[in-house]
């Protein structure tokens, strides 16, 4: 039996300020349009458009901070000159040290609700455990904030 690859797509598609610190804020969307979660990420830090993969392992520092007791953010491998970098809780670019921060709707400095929508995507992640998982970065530059 073949294994199926899992594909999500993030589009960046504006910045916003928060104090002094820059985010981008964008859109994280399943290939089948089975998940969609606004993203944020530090804008100075912000990790290069392309395809990583995703996967799963423990991390000491989110032990306290994140719902699932055996996932700690999720990895994203291979992103170039970096180390460390996952998905997980934030909800401005501040939280953030070149990772992205999911969450439900986008404010007009930062995302909202976030622990739930790490909360929906690692439950959605969790369904589909054993299947390769890929994440497709896209900078946007036509769509306008009004979206």
């Amino acid at each position: 039996m073949t294994e199926r690859t899992k594909y999500f797509d993030l589009y960046r598609i504006y910045h916003v300020y928060s104090g002094k610190t820059k985010g981008t804020v964008g859109i994280l969307i399943e290939e089948n349009l089975d998940i969609a979660l606004m993203t944020m990420e530090r804008t100075e830090k912000i990790i290069p458009a392309g395809t990583y993969e995703v996967t799963f392992t423990k991390s000491r520092k989110f032990s306290e901070r994140t719902p699932y007791k055996n996932y700690k953010g999720v990895p994203l491998i291979n992103v170039p000159d970096r180390s460390g970098i996952r998905i997980h809780i934030g909800n401005f670019p501040f939280d953030l040290e070149g990772c992205i921060a999911l969450g439900l709707s986008a404010a007009s400095n930062s995302i909202s609700f976030s622990t739930n929508g790490y909360i929906s995507f690692m439950d959605y992640m969790k369904q589909n455990e054993y299947m390769p998982t890929i994440l497709r970065i896209h900078d946007v530059k036509s769509l306008k904030r009004s979206l």
